[in-house]
């Protein structure tokens, strides 16, 4: 009868449906199966056998049963009578298809559409989320062409996964078949110590199984006899049965499996199969060979098999298959339909090309900022990213820009608007709103640079009117609870119906999720939650975020406002997304913005394939020009269309080694098509040196990539390294956009860890190895050093870092006394102390935030004796808490000709920030201090550093303020302080005259270096001292060269 059978659909079947692109043909034969995928030059490029479309409903997965073409339509028929028609338009090297009819079923009935899928054996390399893959000539992309349809793929398809250090292989077998052609043979290797290891393959049955009756599992198994357990699992809609075999036998065996391990399966609908190795042998490779595997189901007519898996299908999904494997689909949650979808096939030398105008063919998004977005030029331009940047600083940026060699001006989000929500201009920077900033913007423009907008894309800021002071009933909830009782505006525990369910417990910090409800037009931040009776929410804290604190009734919602990256976001399902969107492109247009960057968009609502793409997509929709350049902190597969360059992350503290963690992921940014810009790197902190930016340069250099430069006005005025960073980047620019460095050296460039030093005159790179920074706190210094290569020289940085200890100023009569702290009466008792009405902080109550108490007290043991100790304890579940003591000058003081102050401080370091303040009635200078150590330290702070807020008087201060910010979540920090002082100039350590000492030899530096000043001595080049803030190098006599010919002790001294 099989026999029969295989001649009759011999007979039956038709010629494969054949559609051609030039530089393509995709064949299909007449059950809607892939029959081919042919190029030009007649290879074949597909796997064969595999449904091309595949629908899932309640009746199990369903393919079709037969396609038919009718001109340019396909239609494929599915069981029960449900077809699908897609229209067909092909252009050079791509097709375009779309769905124009669904009949035989509701789309809500679908749970989701496989719009197509194809194999490719021969292309390794996976592109996602482009989609795509690749062989070393040829390129296949299946892209979805509307916001709800996803592309999903894999790299050498595996249906399965392993526990760690457990590998395995599924793989046909045609010799040892006890029925029909074909088994399956099933490999695993353990190389862990115990005998936990497990590997699981499993399918998709090609419908719904309705097992009703199952009483056992029956299957042919060729065994290995090496004792591990051969799992049959069943998964139904709902439920599972597992069934074990003890593979303790060699050779075939039928066996029959009646005694279930677990069994919660609902057999009227089983929809999968999986085949599991457990209690896989120590360090032991297993092998069976499965054949045909049956249900034995009892019913009216006695017991009877159903044919689960028989191993004939090559397209099932249960085979290991060489390549790659790419899909497009619709999921119910999203919408079936509308669903199209485009097939790029074509040699990968006219991949690019091809891409583009398929783009443009398929309705997709195709900006062209400067050249199709992917190889525009624009996207190899490095830019300058400006934060506290206003109208005022226009002329110094453009100076700096153009030094820099930068193409473009990023503006920071904090710079340009007020409150993300409504983008309302923030006049501080721009006195007169969207007309000044335009008129910023043009005079960038006019100087020949591109201009872009920074945001958090997704946000509203606590700040906004969408949320304060009554909050949209449009921003993004989470779970919700209904109170139990009626509560007033000041109940801090909500008591709720039932216990509360998908609520955050801890308030997670800036990757939290927060713990703010929504009820009513109030916002309450809940401290705990009770699962037990009483149910409900603890330790609230009513009328957060300057919305009103307000009686509830009984039965009134509580839902979980979400949070992300500490803001909260608004619906993308809502008509709040169209509102808040075009309130960021009323601003680009106006200013014709040349670029936008989508900062904070990979945390969302959702599944991040579809809501990053409608978020970006909703932008774009708005801005009139469709070419403008749009970056972002993420992407998923429709919005790849969209995003023309992506940076690699925030480059700070170790950026060597972060780069060099970052590296390996270059190459995912290429197999992606995407331009790759190497990230913000910073220039605030004044110990950045030349050398990384020399290094990170390098990459650049070497990955053909863009860098963007993150400073502020402030700091480009005075930090040391600014002048030679801007000019190191304005040389690597022109390198790298020249294409004349040999592909040889962009080679070594590449490689991380190597590093070298770029010299001029000619332009020339030199290998160089840069030591660790390390701190010495006394007069001298040894360590072993082991040259890096035959004839290397030594070189030396030194930066002469802060005081160890007061110094003249501190100790002049000149100087004035704020605080000794003999007594805290000034502090506790002082009826006129209004120190705690002026703090201006979030969530205040008093003189701290809610959630945190704190305490003053005196101890003995300071530096010069007695000291103040300052405690804050915060119960709060993030690190927004904060704290204030402060005193007042009665008289106010007469600071006016103060430099800055003096004082003596010690850290418990457990984290937060400390904070002096000194304020006159209106306007105060804050000085931030980490909470990093945990031994006394000399702190002089500089004036021209402090933080201003309005036009502080300093010849009327009024009042010293401590404070804690940013305090740890459920911790309590201590800090002790003393002989707090300001200082008539500020007092500068020095160090004099280094000697640099390796075996017998010595060298003198002859340089007096002030604190903040750094001396670089490279060898065979005049050694330099850089100013403490911008200016001139000092240029010193040229010492001798120290080479090193084996590993050396070597000292530095100081005179």
């Amino acid at each position: 009868m099989a026999l029969a059978s295989l001649a009759l659909l011999m007979v039956a079947a038709g010629p494969p449906t054949e559609l051609s692109w030039g530089s393509a043909t995709l064949r299909l034969d007449d059950r809607g199966r892939v029959a081919g995928l042919v190029d030009a030059a007649g290879r074949q490029r597909a796997v064969l056998g595999t449904p091309f479309c595949r629908l899932r409903t309640a009746a199990g997965l369903l393919q079709p049963e037969s396609l038919r073409q009718q001109g340019d339509r396909l239609v494929f028929a599915f069981p029960n009578q449900i077809s699908v028609t897609y229209q067909v338009t092909c252009g050079e090297g791509y097709s375009v298809w779309e769905l124009t009819d669904l009949r035989g079923i509701e789309p809500a009935a679908v749970e989701s559409f496989r719009l197509a899928e194809l194999g490719l054996p021969d292309m390794p390399t996976h592109a996602s989320p482009l989609n795509a893959a690749y062989g070393p000539d040829f390129a296949v992309a299946l892209l979805g062409t509307k916001v709800n349809v996803n592309g999903l793929g894999n790299s050498q398809r595996q249906r399965g996964s392993n526990l760690d250090g457990v590998t395995h292989t599924f793989q046909t077998e045609t010799t040892e078949v006890k029925q029909g052609s074909r088994a399956a043979r099933f490999a695993a290797v353990s190389k862990r110590a115990d005998n936990n290891g497990w590997s699981v393959r499993y399918r998709e049955l090609p419908g719904t199984l309705d097992l009703t009756g199952l009483t056992g599992i029956r299957a042919w198994v060729h065994g290995d006899g090496r004792g591990e357990m051969l799992k049959f699992q069943l998964h139904g809609v709902t439920g599972v049965r597992d069934d074990y075999l003890k593979v303790d036998f060699t050779g075939w065996r039928e066996v029959t499996l009646t005694a279930p391990a677990l069994n919660s399966l609902d057999p009227s609908r089983v929809r999968q199969l999986a085949l599991y190795y457990n209690a896989l042998p120590a360090n032991t490779s297993v092998e069976t060979i499965i054949d045909h595997v049956r249900a034995m189901v009892k019913g009216p007519d006695g017991e009877r098999e159903v044919v689960i898996e028989s191993f004939e299908d090559d397209g099932a999904e249960l085979w290991d298959t060489p390549g790659t494997f790419l899909r497009v689909e619709t999921v119910r949650k999203y919408g079936i339909t509308p669903a199209s979808f485009a097939i790029v096939a074509c040699p990968r030398e006219r991949f690019t090309a091809v891409m583009d105008a398929c783009e443009a063919a398929s309705g997709l998004p195709n900006p062209h900022p400067g050249g199709w977005s992917k190889t525009s030029p624009w996207t190899k331009r490095s830019y300058l990213f400006i934060t506290s940047f206003g109208e005022k600083d226009v002329e110094q940026v453009i100076e700096w820009a153009k030094r820099g060699g930068f193409g473009m001006v990023l503006i920071g989000s904090h710079s340009w608007n007020l409150n993300h929500g409504h983008y309302d201009i923030e006049e501080r920077m721009f006195p007169g709103g969207l007309a000044t900033l335009k008129r910023a913007t043009d005079r960038l423009h006019a100087a020949g640079l591109r201009v872009g907008l920074h945001f958090l894309a997704p946000s509203v800021y606590p700040n906004d009117p969408y949320l304060t002071p009554k909050p949209d009933p449009r921003l993004v909830k989470g779970a919700s609870a209904s109170l139990a009782a009626a509560v007033d505006a000041s109940t801090d525990f909500i008591a709720t119906t039932t216990a509360p369910q998908g609520f955050p417990t801890e308030d997670g910090g800036y990757t939290g999720s927060g713990t703010v409800l929504q009820i009513g037009d109030e916002l309450v931040q809940y401290n705990s939650i009770s699962t037990t009776p009483p149910y409900g929410f603890g330790g609230c804290r009513r009328g957060l975020h300057g919305t009103t604190a307000a009686p509830h009734a009984a039965g009134e919602a509580a839902r979980h406002l979400v949070r992300s990256y500490g803001y909260f976001m608004f619906d993308l399902d809502s008509t709040l997304a169209d509102e808040v969107t075009g309130n960021v492109a009323k601003v680009a247009n106006a200013i014709g913005a040349d670029m936008l960057y989508f900062d904070g968009s990979e945390r969302l609502q959702g599944d991040h394939w579809y809501y990053n793409a409608k978020l970006q997509s909703k932008f774009y929709e708005k801005l009139d020009n469709k070419n403008t350049l749009l970056q972002g902190s993420s992407y998923s597969h429709y919005s790849w269309h969209l995003v023309s360059r992506m940076a690699s992350a925030d480059g700070h503290g170790d950026v060597k080694g972060y780069l060099d963690e970052r590296t390996p992921s270059f190459a995912w940014y290429a197999a992606n098509l995407m331009p790759l810009d190497c990230g913000w790197y910073y220039v605030y902190d004044p110990e950045v040196t030349l050398d990384q930016y020399d290094y990170i340069l390098q990459r650049c250099l070497g990955f053909d990539a863009s860098i963007s430069v993150q400073t502020n006005p402030h700091q480009l005025a005075t930090h040391p390294e600014a002048a030679r960073i801007f000019d190191l980047c304005s040389i690597y620019e022109r390198l790298r956009l020249s294409g004349k460095v040999p592909a040889s050296t962009l080679a070594l460039l590449r490689e991380p860890k190597r590093e070298y030093r770029l010299l001029r005159n000619p332009l020339r790179l030199r290998r160089t190895v840069f030591g660790e920074w390390r701190e010495l706190a006394g007069d001298s210094d040894t360590s072993e050093v082991q040259p890096a290569a035959t004839g290397a020289r030594l070189g030396l940085e030194l930066r002469c870092g802060t005081l160890q200890r007061p110094g003249p100023s501190y100790h002049s009569n000149q100087a004035v006394p704020l605080e000794e702290f003999e007594a805290l009466a000034p502090y506790l008792t002082d009826p006129a102390n209004q120190i705690a009405d002026l703090v201006v902080g979030t969530d205040k109550a008093g003189s701290t935030s809610g959630g945190v108490t704190h305490q003053l007290g005196l101890e003995e043991d300071g530096p010069a004796g007695r000291c103040a100790r300052y405690t804050a304890t915060s119960t709060r579940q993030d690190s927004g808490g904060w704290s204030v003591v402060g005193r007042r000058f009665d008289p106010p003081l007469d600071l006016s000709a103060h430099r800055g102050l003096g004082f003596w401080l010690k850290g418990d370091g457990k984290g937060g920030k400390f904070k002096v303040q000194l304020r006159d009635q209106k306007s105060a200078v804050d000085y931030y201090l980490e909470n990093d150590f945990t031994s006394w330290r000399y702190i002089q702070l500089d004036r021209e550093r402090g933080m201003l807020s309005g036009d502080l008087d300093y010849g009327k201060i009024a009042y010293l303020a401590f404070y804690y910010n940013a305090l740890p979540a459920k911790t309590s920090v201590t800090c002790w302080f003393d002989g707090l002082k300001a200082l008539p100039a500020l007092d500068s350590g020095t160090l004099t005259n280094p000697i640099l000492r390796v075996g017998d030899r010595e060298v003198v530096v002859p340089v007096v270096l002030a604190q903040g000043e750094r001396l670089i001595w490279h060898p065979g080049e005049a050694p330099l001292v850089l100013p403490a803030k911008l200016g001139k190098p000092r240029v010193l006599p040229l010492p001798a060269d120290l080479p090193l010919a084996g590993k050396a002790a070597v000292s530095l001294t100081f005179g």
